[in-house]
């Protein structure tokens, strides 16, 4: 149909946005305008498929390959400053004045929920009854969606249609660009994204994870900017049993797990334990002998199948190892039931073997030995001394000068009866069958005992354990050793000795007894039950287990005897510090009790006054359940996956990609990955991964040691906080449990050393989304975790309801690399609920800047406000197409004082004067719960005055190629793109012959950006004309301009939400009379610096006027096309009133009376 009145109204709302329109008549008085965009007035409305007519993109990089595709893009000049120290670095948040005004989601309450929550008590399930899962949403993604070189914001949502922002360059604002990018879809329950290039076609695809919903969506880009939906198409739907349950989806990770080029992709779940089908089994027999695949779950491991079908994709979670454990009311890992069971003999002399003990085998059925070799090696580990040594062999058996000699002057004998010593190897387990090494022992006769056998009154065999009475003949107080090397090649061997107080013949074992006491497995502190770690770690079957665990990473025995040592040691100090955590709570909860009005203080039947612990353990008035209600986590119930967040990184360095897991209730994982498509499980700690809850994972070189370390955000009460805990013992006591944020340092070999408690960045209230970024360009990498929780339906969580965000500050090398939380001074401590936590330099001047997501409210953009004071470099590497970001690229950055540089080397001198600093980060890293960070190395230069950066390293992911640059000029962002034939590659005066990096079309993409301020619409006595729509163009064109366009148009194509189609018919026209025969890129070449930098082998390409018009007049239409809708939305509220044609224009023109004309 025909609408010939819609074009009055069509102006009015075009008012703000196009410029000056201009009567027909007045043609050839406006020289000065050189075209004219002319828009039909009947506009043909249609329902019917039109040919959608898409625009040319824009491309970023003009790269020289003669230069390795290597070019600086310089930084945003009007925020470069150095104007305030790193002291004073600060934060303000600019979210409301670059246009971030929309809020994440709802707040919802039950029946309004998305899940249904189960009613025991009716065996049904009550719609809407659970939203936990929807209080944990937010997230977030940064990436380049429109190809023009700069990072855009995505913003999932789950109320309301996600919104796409668009980079304006120049840190003014963000453009929403959802509906002109076909993204604007109100329906979908977004959580988590990721920009990722699934096909190598040089822009970013669009990836979803969906909370509520039916499955998962992929956004394909195609090239200009607009986006097609294509998950299920490509196998991405992430449908879980056929569409019967909805999704739980959270955060997305990318990465090249085969090394064969194109990015693969894994998602994660939280789930419910509510949930029907899985927990309401009519049976845990018939639930186990499902056997659940990946069907089940949203958490999923998807291989790119490229080349071959490059953006297609198979699901290989259970082929590649990394199926989530499924379990019918699944108790967290808990080894209290086995503490004291013993296992059999033959399976403990294997164990104690393997750990290095040498027994000989006619005791391999002597249980009574070889439980007694257990308690000892136990004991050592847990409380005795060791040493580890190296010597060379020992060719003459009598030279003292050729054995190690130790005392014990340092071990206490004073009220010691006994005295176990040993000596272990250090080598392959064969080598104990030669007899590697020698201990001999002697007391006050000889102080270096020897082969010989009056220099020695005791001797034993390698991973022999010596027993020595202590004060009888042989020794007194005081004992010496000797210890000799049979091999040639020399030996390293620890020495590990303990002291016993009783006289008996055997240790006693101190945890499970003699069998006729019961095992205190728990400690009661007042209502409170505190399992005890110490009984489970020091098991038996935990010891099994935990070798079992490292034989498949193949930990040698003194690494597994370390890590056991390290294990038991920290266990005895945490029961310590659980125990007195929970008996200080127990006193704050009855003075709270007592305070409270909320507990009434008397019996169920009301007959008589109860104490305080019934209160708490719900026997009173209040409808709190008569049952004891368990306060401990290890009672938790758990069913399917509870990963939060998931991560690839290559952690060992070996080239491949690994994954981190981030779960709830101790569901962490860590898998090694082979490079294969299948990975085998690790582990952080084999006893806090039991007891840790994680929300976030990110990784980082927080240390400066060059390996990549892993920061677990998770939950820690404080004592601040115990006075705000309205809940009950059961909630007090799971919290406890909690041990907060943990830091992992990697120290090689598949190991890892918990160090949280060491740099202070434990205490987290309730972490949530977290990232290493170096904020003050000081150097070294600081930590930021988002925090808060407030789930509206029960006050549980009040406590961490206003919790702060966390900044933790780095001290440097010369404070050990210590943290200090300084989130208020530095004005970025948010007491919003935070999710996802992104670093984003998003004005382009040089520092970080702070995305931060709060569920069910508005986001917050923390701008760096004085980071740039300290030098500062920032490297993009991008693939061989100059434009797919290269994920798991390796950089290395070496700075060295300009006095050590001598022909392009480092010297000598500068490794022994310590002044040579290398930076290590991982492209792609940096992102954790729910959220993509940029995918940018960014470096802080610290003090160290430098003018160029000595020299950088590129390792490119799937291969050991590297480019190498040297003399790269600071300040300024460095694109390296990869050599197509993905060769080596070495750029030795990057400061010379390194261009410039601009965007072909930069100058009509300015001209865009400025669109809405130009101009206005001219009402001033001038009469529109009735057949046309002009609008003035700022553009110059060419002596060829007329020719190149006569009698040419373009059509554009326009649907609404509600299906209808516009197609528009657009003519380009030129004036008559026009003088300025400028054409465009005489225009840039007018610019001085860009044509300096640029080479005769990088002209622009004559320009294409029709295709640069088209451009040109995009942004335009994209407002067209907003207040076409509201046109539309008007007429059809003004049928839906009975208005007619008449009268609806009668009620326009007395509201608009200069729409008369």
């Amino acid at each position: 149909m025909k609408i010939p009145f819609i074009l009055l109204l069509l102006l009015l709302l075009l008012h703000p946005v196009v410029a000056t329109v201009t009567h027909a008549n007045d043609r050839t008085n406006n020289n000065d305008l050189p075209s004219i965009l002319i828009i039909e007035k009947e506009i043909n409305v249609t329902v019917n498929q039109g040919d959608d007519i898409y625009l040319n993109p824009t491309k970023y990089l003009n790269m020289n390959d003669k230069n390795g595709g290597i070019c600086i893009h310089k930084p945003n000049e009007k925020h470069d400053t150095k104007m305030i120290s790193p002291q004073g670095v600060t934060f303000h948040d600019v979210a409301h004045d670059v246009g971030l005004h929309s809020r994440q989601a709802k707040v919802k309450t039950s029946p309004n929920c998305i899940f249904p929550q189960w009613d025991k008590k009716l065996r049904r399930w009550d719609a809407g009854g659970f939203c936990m899962e929807e209080t944990l949403t937010g997230g977030a993604c940064i990436g380049d969606a429109n190809g023009d070189g700069y990072d855009d914001l995505y913003y999932p949502r789950m109320d309301g249609s996600d919104i796409l922002y668009i980079n304006r360059k120049d840190g003014t604002g963000l453009q929403d660009s959802t509906k002109i990018s076909n993204l604007y879809h109100p329906k979908i329950r977004s959580n988590g994204c990721q920009f990722v290039d699934i096909d190598n076609d040089g822009d970013n695809d669009i990836y979803l994870s969906t909370l509520g919903d039916k499955r998962f969506y992929l956004f394909i880009n195609d090239g200009h900017g607009r986006f097609v939906e294509d998950a299920k198409n490509r196998g991405l739907g992430n449908i879980v049993r056929k569409g019967t349950r909805m999704t739980a989806g959270f955060t997305i990770a990318i990465a090249d797990i085969d090394n064969d080029g194109d990015m693969d992709i894994a998602t994660t779940e939280w789930r419910p334990w509510l949930d029907g089908e899985d927990l309401q089994s009519e049976s845990a027999k018939a639930f186990a002998e499902k056997q659940p695949n990946s069907s089940w779950t949203n958490a999923r491991l998807f291989e790119n199948l490229g080349p071959e079908k490059i953006g297609y994709f198979k699901d290989i979670t259970v082929a590649a190892g990394v199926m989530p454990k499924f379990r019918l009311q699944q108790r967290r890992p808990d080894f209290t039931a086995y503490a004291c069971k013993h296992t059999g003999p033959k399976a403990l002399y294997n164990l104690l073997t393997g750990l290095g003990l040498y027994i000989d085998e006619k005791y391999i059925l002597e249980e009574h030995v070889l439980r007694q070799h257990y308690i000892i090696l136990r004991q050592m580990f847990r409380q005795g001394t060791g040493s580890v040594h190296a010597m060379k062999h020992t060719s003459d058996s009598s030279n003292a000068k050729e054995y190690e000699h130790f005392s014990t002057s340092n071990v206490d004998l004073k009220r010691a009866r006994k005295l176990y010593v040993v000596v272990l190897y250090h080598g392959d387990s064969n080598d104990y069958n030669s007899n590697p090494l020698t201990l001999y022992a002697s007391g006050r006769s000889n102080q270096s005992p020897t082969a010989s056998k009056r220099n020695h009154e005791r001797k034993a065999k390698a991973g022999e354990i010596l027993t020595l009475n202590v004060g009888g003949a042989y020794g007194g107080r005081k004992f010496h050793f000797g210890v000799r090397c049979h091999l040639k090649s020399g030996c390293s061997f620890e020495l590990l000795t303990l002291t016993s107080e009783s006289a008996s013949a055997f240790l006693e074992d101190d945890i499970c007894g003699d069998g006729t006491k019961k095992v205190e497995l728990h400690k009661d502190a007042g209502p409170f039950k505190v399992d005890l770690v110490v009984p489970w770690v020091t098991s038996e079957r935990f010891v099994m287990y935990a070798t079992g665990r490292m034989n498949d990473l193949h930990y040698n025995a003194a690494a597994q005897r370390e890590v056991l040592r390290q294990l038991m040691r920290h266990s005895d100090k945490l029961d310590v510090e659980r125990f007195a955590r929970v008996s200080q709570t127990q006193v704050r909860l009855q003075q709270a009790v007592h305070k409270s009005k909320k507990w009434v203080l008397t019996t169920e039947d009301g007959s008589k006054e109860a104490s305080w612990l019934q209160a708490l353990t719900g026997v009173n008035q209040g409808g709190v359940s008569g049952k004891k209600r368990m306060n401990h986590a290890t009672e938790f119930p758990l069913v399917g996956a509870f990963e939060f967040a998931a991560k690839f990184t290559d952690i060992d360095g070996d080239g491949t990609a690994d994954l981190i897991i981030s779960g709830d209730f101790g569901t962490s994982q860590m898998y090694w990955g082979h490079g294969n498509k299948t990975f085998k499980k690790g582990f952080f700690d084999l006893v806090e991964d039991g007891f840790d809850n994680s929300m976030g994972a990110t990784v980082g070189d927080w240390d400066m040691d060059g390996q990549l370390d892993v920061l677990f955000t998770s939950t820690s009460i404080s004592d601040s906080d115990l006075k705000t805990l309205n809940s009950v013992a059961s909630t007090a006591g799971l919290l406890l449990s909690f041990r907060g944020n943990h830091l992992y340092r990697y120290v090689g070999n598949r190991r890892f050393e918990d160090v949280t408690t060491f740099t202070g960045v434990r205490e987290s209230g309730w972490g949530w989304g977290a990232f290493f970024f170096d904020f003050d360009n000081d150097g070294d990498l600081d930590a930021l975790n988002g925090n808060g929780m407030d789930d509206p339906e029960t006050t549980d969580d009040d406590w961490a309801v206003h919790q702060n965000m966390r900044l933790y500050v780095n001290q440097g090398k010369d404070e050990g690399f210590r943290f200090i939380e300084e989130a208020k001074s530095r004005n970025i401590a948010s007491t919003a609920e935070n999710r996802a936590a992104l670093a984003w330099d998003f004005d382009n001047d040089g520092d970080l800047d702070v995305f931060v997501v709060n569920h069910a409210d508005v986001p917050q953009l923390y701008q760096n406000e004085g980071g740039n004071y300290y030098d500062w470099i920032r490297i993009k590497v991008v693939e061989s197409n100059g434009k797919t970001e290269s994920i798991g690229a390796k950089v290395w950055l070496h700075l060295v004082d300009s006095n050590h540089v001598e022909n392009n080397f480092v010297n000598d001198e500068i490794q022994e004067e310590g002044g040579h600093l290398v930076y290590y980060r991982e492209i792609g890293s940096s992102s954790a719960f729910l959220g993509q960070a940029e995918s940018i190395a960014h470096f802080g230069l610290g003090k160290l005055d430098v003018d160029v950066v000595y020299k950088i390293d590129v390792r490119w992911p799937g291969d050991s190629t590297n480019t190498t640059l040297f003399n790269v000029p600071i300040r300024n962002t460095i694109v390296i793109k990869r050599n197509l034939d993905k060769t080596s590659y070495v750029l030795k005066n990057a400061m010379e012959d390194v261009m410039t990096c601009y965007d072909q079309v930069d100058y009509i993409n300015k001209e865009i950006e400025m669109e809405p301020n130009y101009g206005e619409l001219d009402m001033k006595g001038s009469v529109l004309s009735e057949h046309e729509i002009r609008y003035r163009s700022v553009m110059k064109s060419d002596d060829n301009f007329e020719a190149a366009v006569k009698n040419d148009f373009f059509k554009l194509q326009y649907t609404l939400s509600n299906g209808t189609k516009y197609n528009l018919n657009v003519n380009v026209e030129t004036l008559k009379g026009q003088n300025d025969h400028t054409t465009l890129e005489n225009k840039i070449n007018d610019d001085k610096e860009v044509a300096k930098d640029r080479t005769a082998s990088s002209k622009l390409e004559k320009v294409n006027i029709v295709q640069r018009l088209q451009r040109r007049y995009r942004q335009a239409a994209m407002f067209f096309e907003q207040r076409m809708e509201s046109v539309d939305s008007i007429i059809e509220i003004a049928n839906s009133k009975g208005l007619s044609r008449e009268k609806f224009l009668q009620l326009i023109e007395k509201k608009y009376p200069m729409a008369i004309a």
